[in-house]
C-alpha cells in the first residue's frame, strides 16, 4: 500500500485528537482519497471477537454498508 504524506501506510488505521475530538482514519476512505481521511472515533462502533475482546471497528460506517462517507472531520496533506 502507498504511504500518505504523513508516512503511514493508508491501509493502517491511524489515531489523533484535534480541536478536542478523538478521531480515527477510515482505510478504506484513505487508500480511495490517497491520504488519510480522519472521521470521529465516536462513529466507528465497537465489533467484539471471538475472544470476547471489544476492539474499533476499521472501516468507517458509510464503508461497512457501501455508501458515501460524510465529509471527513481531518484529512492528511
Amino acid at each position: 500500500m502507498t504511504d500518505c504524506s504523513c508516512e503511514h501506510p493508508l491501509n493502517d488505521s491511524q489515531y489523533m485528537q484535534r480541536g478536542g475530538l478523538a478521531l480515527k482514519s477510515c482505510p478504506r476512505c484513505s487508500v480511495q482519497a490517497g491520504r488519510h481521511l480522519f472521521h470521529a472515533l465516536s462513529s466507528f462502533g465497537m465489533r467484539t471477537m471471538a475472544d470476547g475482546q471489544e476492539i474499533v471497528q476499521s472501516w468507517c460506517p458509510a464503508r461497512r454498508s457501501n455508501s458515501t462517507p460524510d465529509k471527513p472531520a481531518y484529512a492528511c496533506r
